[in-house]
């Protein structure tokens, strides 16, 4: 019998319908707090300036704070929001992945592929 896993994707809506978090957003806001750059952050991701400057906006705009700060001087960083938005994401991302292994090895117990390596 072959052994199949469970894959999802998770991310935040506002009321209306209009994406303000996932995992995409969650690569931009990581890279610019590693490299202290949207210019840099757009090229290591394949996407324009003007892509990662959209889409920290509309984040920033559905939940009314400032995300990323930029300087001439200093760059672009992550503000402390920022940050609690990033590690609220990663720690809601984690256990929405944990709970969606335990319901798929309940309906699947058999075909669970719990010993194969995460991708």
């Amino acid at each position: 019998m072959v052994k199949i896993r469970i894959r999802s994707k998770h991310w935040l809506e506002d009321e209306d319908g209009n994406v303000f978090m996932g995992e995409g957003r969650l690569k931009i806001f990581k890279t610019i707090r590693r490299t202290g750059s949207m210019n840099r952050t757009a090229k290591e991701l394949g996407m324009s300036y003007r892509g990662v400057w959209a889409r920290v906006k509309a984040t920033e705009q559905c939940l009314n704070m400032k995300i990323v700060e930029t300087d001439n001087k200093r760059g672009s960083r992550l503000t402390h929001a920022g940050e609690e938005l990033v590690e609220r994401y990663d720690g809601m991302k984690r256990a929405c992945v944990e709970a969606d292994d335990h319901v798929f090895v309940e309906f699947f117990p058999s075909q669970s592929a719990r010993d194969l390596p995460p991708e």
